[in-house]
């Protein structure tokens, strides 16, 4: 749809329609965005709109997502300027200041006006809102709503190049192994992250272990003391304090629980909690700790920690023989 700037004759008319409607108190259909001021304005139309912000409304006007948004069946609620900034009656008449500024508002309030219409897109409130970008980044911090741009999906910068300015330490962490390498910008964060929110850590699409595999098969690079001969067995003892390195790699829900069944670091007050988890996967337990690490708190061992630890002292005499 294309705009052309509406006649100044036309704005006079159209402005003493916004005040008889704001005399009998008439009201445009409910919609999400309603500023304050705004909560009986009636919607307008962009048209009206354009008069005073002429300029800048024929650039909007000019983008694609613009468009989609200015013609029925989309909804008055949802429809041009007004679906973002509100009902624009009182704006163009008694009380200018009635109108949503988004320059006023919050990163999650900017959130909450363009979700409504973009869940269909496979972008949920609740995994949004449940991840720490969602309290940094609007939208627009990313997409530009305004005026043309070169990318696609109104993308301001090149997708998951733009991310360094406040994930600065990337190379560090690379050649601590605790990321992905970049290869100097020749791999975009979102090969491997979905900014809009998953049910995975660290915004990732899919597990860890499946992003690996995807990329290089089964053959997926491993750090020199995996080819040890004790490191299955002996692993814990390199992970200690070392599992962010390890989850670079590995999903702990997806892949360690496989044999461990117990979430690992341990919370702080596992120590108190943990006997249930214990009775109930002992030789769980028994992949990092031996019978006599539990006998430093618990004497006599408990079920099934004594017949186990009896057995071990059974076949270690076995062994001497």
């Amino acid at each position: 749809m294309v705009f052309k700037r509406v006649p100044t004759i036309v704005f006079a008319l159209l402005a003493v329609v916004a005040f008889a409607l704001s005399a009998t108190g008439q009201a445009g259909p409910s919609g999400p965005v309603r500023g304050p001021g705004q909560e009986e304005a009636a919607y307008i139309g962009t048209p009206m709109c354009m008069t005073c912000h002429h300029t800048y409304a024929q650039l909007w006007a000019s983008v694609e997502h613009s468009e989609l948004m200015s013609e029925p069946p989309v909804p008055a609620n949802l429809r041009g300027c007004e679906g973002c900034h509100g009902p624009g009656e009182l704006h163009v008449g008694p009380d200018r200041k009635a109108i949503v500024a988004w320059a006023d508002l919050e990163v999650q309030e900017r959130a909450t006006i363009c979700l409504p219409c973009h869940e269909d897109l496979g972008i949920e409130e609740g995994l949004w809102f449940d991840r720490d970008h969602s309290e940094l980044l609007g939208c627009t911090e990313c997409h530009e709503v305004h005026r043309p741009v070169e990318r696609t999906q109104l993308l301001k910068t090149e997708v998951g190049k733009d991310c360094s300015p406040c994930h600065d330490d990337l190379d560090e962490r690379a050649a601590q192994g605790l990321h992905h390498p970049l290869y100097e910008g020749s791999l975009a964060c979102s090969m491997c992250h979905q900014f809009h929110g998953t049910e995975q850590r660290n915004l990732l699409r899919r597990s860890q272990s499946a992003l690996c595999i995807g990329c290089h098969g089964r053959n997926v690079p491993q750090p020199e003391n995996h080819a040890r001969k004790d490191f299955r067995l002996g692993h814990g003892d390199d992970a200690r304090g070392k599992e962010d390195t390890c989850y670079t790699c590995h999903d702990q829900q997806e892949f360690c629980n496989q044999c461990h069944a117990i979430d690992y670091p341990h919370a702080e007050e596992y120590v108190m909690e943990h006997g249930t988890e214990a009775a109930e996967f002992s030789y769980t337990c028994l992949n990092c700790h031996q019978p006599d690490y539990c006998g430093m708190c618990h004497d006599p061992l408990p079920e099934p920690f004594d017949a186990i630890a009896a057995q071990m002292a059974a076949d270690a005499e076995d062994d001497d023989l």
